[in-house]
């Protein structure tokens, strides 16, 4: 067996040949666009509240901003990631599309404590 020697260019060859660009690849973030609880509306679950319709005007620009061809799209079981990544899972539809669970804000808040609150009502100590 020939040995295998792996080059520290740029450019990665193995045994003399190049080696395929899919060892390097970009991930791209996109935080979810303008929520009704951004805007101030009372809420209830973290998990179903939508897109305002600047919320909705933001995913559709930066779909369209988008220079990067995406492989794989992640998204996050909430709403308004939802609706933020649909214009650009609609814009490339050759990208496989995945949601996952885990891909979430993380709160203090308890849901209970949330429901039809307004943002300034979440942001206030808590009196016991």
């Amino acid at each position: 067996m020939d040995p295998i020697f792996v080059s520290a260019s740029p450019i990665p060859y193995c045994n003399g040949k190049k080696l395929l660009a899919a060892i390097h690849k970009k991930v791209v973030l996109i935080h979810h666009g303008e929520s009704v609880a951004n805007a101030g509306f009372p809420t209830s679950d973290p998990a179903s509240i939508p897109l305002t319709e600047d919320g909705r005007l933001q995913a559709e620009q930066i779909a369209e901003k988008m220079t990067i061809v995406p492989d794989l799209i992640i998204v996050s079981p909430y709403l308004r990631a939802r609706q933020t990544a649909e214009p650009v899972i609609k814009r490339f539809p050759q990208a496989k599309v995945e949601c996952w669970p885990e891909v979430r804000e993380f709160t203090y808040l308890s849901p209970a404590s949330c429901i039809v609150t307004l943002l300034m009502l979440r942001q206030l100590p808590m009196r016991r």
